[in-house]
């Protein structure tokens, strides 16, 4: 069945056959038939229900088929002629395909004792968080998400990529031609702090706002340059219009995470507060924890809300402290002056031996040099199919060796590609995964940002394409000076690296490897070690061109597929956020996936993209990377990971840690 939930298929055409002495007429007559098969979802209830539990009913359609019969008719006409009319008719079954919700009530489960104790979690970088829409940027989001303060729409599952309907929609359907996609909402659910409940105009309110002047939100690249109108339709279901079909459109209401998903906000607070003291106050959540206290650079604190839909917690408490120094971090979890914690790769053995239990993280995520400064909408001077002027861009600068020219067609540009081809060449990357990931990661393909369930899907059809998306494990010193040297950089060039903490606790050795390792083919790079939040703002503004080493621990597979399309390598230059370069092949060939129907047009365009970056490498990847999560066994006996709800370290669904 297609990714769609509406799918046409067309039918066996209408054929003429003419016979001698006899007509024979072909005709369709389309008979509706649904073949239905339930798959049941469950939300997990721990509690007594008093309220059914929704599940999902899946309608699938059987392969159609055909039913030929046929009509004899004898007609007589003046001359004593007789003619046969054979008439064939076929019974097409026309498929129907819907989306229900199917009510069944669970098994009510005895109440255990209430929420009691702490649980404490390192993390490296806490982000004050904005509470309106408006003022929602990446990491405010990510950790509002990230603590279970807040739910999102729906949720999506580890190994099926489908949507679980676990978050604050019940269903969603698009209409025939995709061009209005409905969602019915879930009823009962009571913001924190006393502002009511999560109503339809709470939903239209928090889309819209979303999408203010100077936006920093995320979600705005795609949602807000698609949503033609939100309407409410009645207190249980809202519509949003889209001006076009867009495949990636339903992506924005996933969650958790920061790369852009719908959060949910009380239009109540912020009408009774006013902007500026609602952006401030840390009620309104809806999530299964409540947001006690948020002090930046020090600590978190939240507490278990009673009766949540999705899981009272068992502890009381998680409070979340900083600490940056992955050496302290260990320091701390080993002491048990912590419960969770991110470790680096080679602390992994040693935190065995002293009976901490670790967790390798479920997927893969990235380590890769952005090379920045190709703002290449800038010297055309519009918007991508807007006709809208560009504003300036500070970090546009054409004498940097990987940048050049943004003329796709000339020899600088050759040049620029030659430059990140060579800094590919010069890595040793089977050094940096033995001696610093402790073998916690993988060979990455060429293609850029190309990882996860996204790397796995489309690395093999590319081998049988006879695509060369292969990277060398270890460096070729004399090839990558070679390419130098026809580039017009012999003797190499200087560079700053950005390396940005809090995604990977190995970041910044990763990035001195790197390096090193350049230093060989001449390319001496100076490095500047921020955490993200402090980066952010720079790239936002369009203001580097340097390069970016970019680290990031293991997440979910589906979190990274088929979302990476919209965030990580189409940056239009009307988008909140960008990688530090805007380059007018990788919107259009992104943008040929918009209007896809089927999964086969989706892989040949992502396919074709992809490819397209293997080649520019604008992103040139050193590694795929593997998290350890670190677990005091004297606080968490099981940890277990319902569907969609433990991405990014696994520490989206702390509800569902289980004490000794």
């Amino acid at each position: 069945m297609s990714f769609r939930s509406i799918a046409v298929l067309v039918g066996i055409p209408i054929m003429l056959v003419a016979l001698a002495c006899t007509t024979e007429t072909v005709r369709e007559v389309p008979v509706e038939k649904v073949v239905t098969r339930d798959v049941i979802k469950e939300v997990p209830v721990e509690r007594v229900v008093e309220v059914p539990v929704e599940t999902i009913r899946t309608v699938e359609v059987e392969k159609p088929v055909e039913v030929i019969r046929e009509v004899i008719k004898e007609v007589e006409v003046p001359g004593d002629t007789i003619v046969v009319t054979k008439e064939v008719v076929k019974e097409v079954e026309k498929p129907v395909i819907q989306t229900q919700i199917v009510i069944q009530t669970p098994t009510p489960v005895p109440p255990g004792p209430g929420p009691s104790g702490e649980l404490r979690i390192a993390d490296s970088d806490i982000a004050f968080p904005n509470m309106i829409p408006c003022k929602f940027a990446y990491n405010p989001q990510d950790n509002v998400h990230r603590w279970s303060i807040f739910d999102t729409a729906y949720y999506r599952g580890f190994d099926d990529p489908g949507i679980s309907l676990i978050g604050l929609g019940r269903s969603w359907a698009y209409n025939e031609d995709q061009t209005v996609l409905t969602w019915k909402i879930r009823r009962g659910v009571e913001y924190d702090g006393g502002w009511g409940e999560v109503t339809s105009e709470d939903w239209k309110w928090s889309w819209d706002s979303q999408h203010c002047e100077g936006s920093l939100h995320s979600n705005i690249f795609i949602s807000g340059s698609y949503t033609d109108e939100t309407k409410v339709v009645d207190a249980d279901t809202v519509e949003f219009h889209l001006t076009e079909p867009n495949v990636f459109y339903i992506d924005k209401f996933e969650g958790p995470g920061g790369g852009g998903s719908f959060t949910i906000f009380s239009k109540n607070k912020q009408d009774t507060l006013g902007e500026q003291k609602a952006d401030r106050n840390l009620t309104g959540g809806t999530g299964p924890f409540r947001l006690v206290s948020w002090s930046p650079g020090d600590a978190i604190l939240t507490e278990a809300r009673p009766d949540h839909y999705r899981k009272t917690s068992e502890y009381k408490n998680v409070r979340v402290v900083e600490i940056r120094e992955a050496a302290t971090v260990v320091a701390a979890l080993l002491a048990k002056e912590i419960d969770v914690a991110e470790l680096p790769a080679n602390e992994v053995a040693r935190a065995r031996e002293t009976g901490i239990e670790v967790l390798k993280l479920t997927g893969d995520g990235t380590s890769e040099i952005i090379t920045q400064g190709r703002f290449c909408f800038a010297p055309q001077g519009v918007l991508d199919d807007k006709g809208q002027p560009v504003p300036d861009r500070p970090g546009y600068d054409t004498s940097k060796p990987w940048v050049l020219s943004c003329d796709y067609e000339s020899a600088d540009w050759e040049r620029a590609r030659m430059v990140r081809n060579a800094v590919s060449l010069a890595l040793d990357r089977e050094a940096i995964l033995d001696n610093i990931l402790a073998g916690f990661g993988r060979m990455p393909l060429k293609p850029g940002y190309l990882y996860g369930l996204a790397l796995d899907t489309l690395g093999p059809i590319a081998k049988e394409r006879g695509l060369d998306w292969e990277v060398a494990p270890n460096a070729n010193i004399a090839e990558a000076k070679r390419l130098l040297t026809e580039a017009g950089f012999p003797n190499g060039f200087d560079v700053e690296m950005v390396v940005t903490t809090s995604h990977h606790p190995q970041a910044v050795e990763i990035g001195e490897a790197v390096a090193t390792q350049l230093a060989q083919v001449g390319i001496n790079v100076k490095i500047e070690t921020l955490s993200y939040t402090g980066y952010r703002p720079s790239v936002v503004n369009r203001e580097r061109n340097g390069w970016w080493l970019l680290a990031t621990n293991g997440s979910a597979p589906s979190k990274v597929f088929p979302t990476v399309e919209t965030w990580a390598l189409r940056r239009n230059p009307e988008a909140a956020f960008n990688n530090g370069w805007e380059i007018p092949q990788a919107v259009t060939l992104s943008k040929a996936m918009e209007g896809c129907e089927d999964d086969q047009c989706l892989i040949d365009n992502r396919i074709a993209m992809y490819d397209w970056w293997a080649e520019d490498q604008g992103y040139v990847p050193v590694l795929r990377t593997w998290g350890a999560l670190g677990l005091n066994p004297d606080k968490i006996a099981n940890w277990p990971q319902p569907t969609g709800l433990g991405q990014t370290g696994n520490r989206f669904s702390t509800e569902y840690v289980q004490k000794p």
